[in-house]
């Protein structure tokens, strides 16, 4: 019997999913989106900082049109969803450059990879993903914003979970 080392060793998460085929699968898996990379940055940081906090980025890769970022959490910290929006935000505001032209030029998707299930309850989800397109007050949705933050909980997969 072969023996599997755990995707919960970032390190081991990293190695597997630094690989442009690996990534490219991934993200296709998660957000049914067909990308086009050469390199997938490991720790990445820009190289101008961004708002007071330094963000380090697990996974990061970029396509002309998209922005990739896949980070994956052993722990969910008391401010897991408050830090991993702060970094979600700082891939769209480093995008502008000056107030004259307020355009992302890439859609940024932001996958955030759980590798443990709290035990303070506080997650009971497979999958969560928050958009940021405007509800009209007639409830419907108005499609601006292609960006997308999804929270995946493997250990937490039933039947409902489904991704795309």
């Amino acid at each position: 019997m072969m023996k599997v080392i755990p995707l919960s060793s970032g390190v081991i998460f990293k190695r597997a999913f630094s690989r442009p085929e690996v990534f490219q699968e991934f993200v296709n898996d998660v957000l049914d989106l067909t990308i086009e990379i050469d390199q997938v940055h490991t720790e990445y940081e820009y190289p101008k900082p961004v708002g007071f906090v330094r963000s380090r980025y697990d996974l990061f890769a970029e396509d002309p049109q998209q922005r990739i970022i896949v980070e994956i959490q052993h722990i969910k910290e008391e401010d897991f969803f408050d830090r991993f929006l702060y970094y979600h935000l700082i891939s769209l505001v480093e995008q502008i450059n000056d107030s004259n032209e307020y355009h992302f030029n890439r859609a940024v998707y932001t996958i955030i990879v759980l590798t443990s299930v709290p035990r303070d309850g506080s997650v009971n989800f497979s999958c969560a993903v928050s958009e940021m397109n405007p509800l009209s007050e007639q409830g419907e949705t108005i499609n601006l914003y292609p960006h997308r933050l999804v929270f995946l909980c493997p250990r937490l997969v039933n039947e409902q979970t489904r991704l795309k």
